[in-house]
């Protein structure tokens, strides 16, 4: 299980904000639903707060294929280098 080390401090506060699970045990693998216990209005929240804080759109359909926190790291790193950041 590899951690979160090289995650941005800012995706790990942002998730931290909504996880039943201690910010130095969130790892890439761990699932947004199941082990980090968020709830669909959680989710919601989180898509928003990605959006507000790395200023970029999620796509209504890539956001249903988000379901791990690796997922999110990779599509937040996609959209940023798709921008230029």
């Amino acid at each position: 299980m590899k951690g979160l080390v090289d995650m941005d401090k800012k995706l790990l506060k942002i998730l931290s904000k909504y996880s039943i699970t201690d910010k130095k045990k969130i790892t890439k693998d761990l699932t947004l639903i199941g082990d980090l216990g968020l709830d669909s209005m959680d989710f919601v929240d989180l898509i928003a707060d990605l959006e507000k804080e790395f200023d970029i759109k999620v796509n209504d359909k890539e956001v249903l294929e988000i379901k791990t926190v690796g997922d999110i790291e990779e599509y937040v790193n996609k959209c940023l280098s798709v921008k230029g950041k």
